[in-house]
């Protein structure tokens, strides 16, 4: 591990050290307890380091000090921490996502898209397309390889347009592109931020079951309605320009499925089927036995072992190895290890910290209907994950809303469907997620100030198609 500036480096750990050690020996606030005050020191180092890009250690760290709390041994907290079920769900997602990804199936069906007609009608049509590329091919893989794969074509239909790196335009379809394939990643059941969130509620409510059917079909709903909305609102505050025509956007546009490809498609809608048939099955058959038995683990790890057992032109269709190797974020995966053992440790009864918030946030959040308490939680929710950490940000939200839900008669299911969707999109700032950290990176296509504005922006018109739109259909329809 490198690091820029070693000053900086040891006055970041100080002050991390101090948060997690130190912050126990205040003075407890009523209703927290001398225990609470502990875990919110723990919480506190690990939302400093993981804001300022610090991921393995501090988690290791914040394990190791959970595991000296009363009650709790270092190889009890560990063990729980990773084998937590929610941790295995997202390594076979993601293993499983890398598997579709190496098959080609990505570049195909981004292609396919932006070689329709309508994307070269002009400046606009061309954006829709790239954002409805960006969010059909995120259903199916890694959002961060599709917004990667979409940025590089983009690049090369800039110039042809004969516009300049950093334009407004310019600007505007990369953020664009980077808003829809979180939105689109968050579609399919086995996205590993929806499973995280399924976690953390778990964590609270161990009797949690989730509405796979209903949460899809809202956030699919929320994809055909950004597509249009994001693409006329963007038109409508980009400053006009002058461009050439597009004539060429992808280099091959015979876009035509091969075998393999045709197999991992299919593995996906089995997949996501096998995930939502509890949904709709009749309860107490066999079948829905047999089905809700697999859960999403085992969905997960008899596709990857389908396509490891199924070979075209002398290679298997999958590689768990290469995917366990090259396509895991293992900094991600300590991280939500630790993020899981913290949710849990900061909802137990003991701290007090659960009656505090509730306290805290009745203000805010009592006396309402249904409607305006989620409309609430979109706003806040859509402004802190874009300023903290969209998994941090998930698993401090979820244990503190759900207090007020069940008065409300908003469902957990609803809650977290809501959450998985809004709280996936930190991209104003570095520290938001991965993707805000790319954004900021891409120095040489992108200055702060507009990723500042069009991201902001663009999140914005999230939170507003999720309130209008979102929140009536799912709490009258779906949950």
């Amino acid at each position: 591990m490198k690091v820029a500036n070693t000053k900086r480096f040891y006055l970041d750990f100080g002050i991390i050290i101090l948060l997690m050690f130190g912050f126990g020996f205040l003075p407890p606030i009523a209703p927290i307890t001398a225990q609470g005050m502990r875990v919110i020191g723990i919480l506190l180092a690990c939302i400093y380091a993981w804001t300022i890009g610090s991921s393995v250690w501090p988690s290791l760290l914040a394990l190791l000090a959970l595991g000296f709390m009363p009650g709790n041994t270092v190889t009890t907290v560990f063990v729980s921490a990773f084998g937590n079920q929610t941790l295995l769900m997202v390594l076979f997602c993601l293993i499983f996502c890398s598997c579709v990804e190496k098959s080609g199936l990505l570049s195909v069906v981004a292609d396919y898209i932006l070689t329709r007609k309508f994307a070269k009608k002009g400046p606009w049509w061309l954006a829709f397309a790239f954002f409805t590329a960006a969010c059909v091919a995120s259903m199916l893989c890694s959002s961060i390889a599709v917004t990667i794969f979409l940025w590089t074509i983009f690049y090369d239909v800039v110039e042809q347009l004969g516009l300049k790196k950093k334009s407004p335009y310019v600007a505007i379809v990369m953020v664009g592109i980077t808003i829809m394939a979180y939105l689109g990643n968050s579609v399919l059941p086995f996205g590993a931020f929806l499973q995280i969130g399924i976690a953390v509620m778990t964590a609270v409510n161990p009797q949690f079951v989730m509405n796979y059917l209903a949460y899809s079909t809202l956030a699919l709903i929320l994809c055909v309605v950004m597509l249009p909305v994001l693409t006329g609102f963007f038109k409508l505050i980009c400053p006009k320009f002058d461009y050439d025509a597009v004539t060429t956007i992808v280099k091959n546009e015979r876009v035509q499925m091969n075998l393999k490809q045709k197999l991992v498609l299919l593995n996906v809608i089995l997949v996501s089927l096998l995930m939502m048939a509890p949904s709709f099955l009749p309860k107490g058959t066999a079948l829905y036995a047999f089905i809700g038995n697999f859960g999403v683990i085992g969905g997960m790890c008899a596709a990857s072992v389908l396509m490891m057992v199924i070979v075209i032109g002398g290679e298997t269709l999958g590689d768990v190895v290469e995917g366990m190797r090259k396509s895991i974020p293992w900094d991600m995966y300590f991280l939500l290890a630790a993020a899981l053992s913290l949710s849990t440790a900061i909802t137990a009864e003991g701290t007090g910290v659960g009656p505090f918030l509730k306290i805290v946030c009745a203000p805010l959040l009592a006396d309402k209907n249904a409607f305006i308490f989620l409309a609430i939680l979109v706003l806040i929710g859509a402004v802190v994950t874009n300023c903290l950490n969209n998994i941090v940000t998930l698993t401090l939200l979820i244990p503190t809303s759900l207090a007020f839900a069940a008065a409300y008669g908003v469902s957990g299911q609803f809650l977290v469907a809501v959450f998985a969707i809004i709280l996936y999109q930190g991209v104003v700032l570095p520290s938001g997620s991965v993707m805000g950290a790319m954004l900021h990176g891409n120095k040489d296509w992108l200055t702060p100030g507009q990723i500042y504005k069009y991201a902001s922006l663009g999140e914005l018109i999230l939170a507003l198609s999720m309130i209008i739109v979102g929140l009536p259909i799912g709490l009258y329809l779906l949950f």
